[in-house]
């Protein structure tokens, strides 16, 4: 695994079938080399035990740098996804309430009431 360079990137040549270039330095960062010789930037990543794969964009339009970057942003959100949902599930929850908590109110209006065991 190399670490993705302009000199790297320009050496890299068309073969049969398409192929990756993973890079060293940021885990999932990767180049991929299709048989018409087109360089496309990828990031790789896992979420909810899905493996998924983003498309950042073309070399030479967007440059290894730009595409490191925009490929950490994103790796740096994919990461805080799964605290921001598990934050909101647990918002969504009142604190220490349980079952039985909930149903008192409810039995004890409908004793109130008349509804209860004769």
């Amino acid at each position: 695994m190399p670490k993705l360079t302009k000199r790297a990137v320009d050496a890299l040549s068309a073969r049969e079938r398409p192929y990756d270039v993973r890079d060293e330095d940021l885990r999932g960062f990767l180049l991929r080399v299709e048989p018409s010789g087109r360089k496309g930037f990828f990031l790789d990543y896992r979420l909810r035990g899905k493996r998924n794969r983003y498309r950042l964009g073309v070399y030479p339009n967007l440059s290894i740098e730009g595409a490191r970057a925009v490929a950490q942003a994103i790796a740096g959100d994919v990461a805080a996804e799964p605290i921001h949902r598990r934050a909101g599930r647990l918002s969504a929850r009142r604190p220490h309430e349980s079952g039985s908590r909930r149903c008192v109110p409810f039995w004890t209006g409908a004793m109130s009431r008349g509804h209860g065991l004769t």
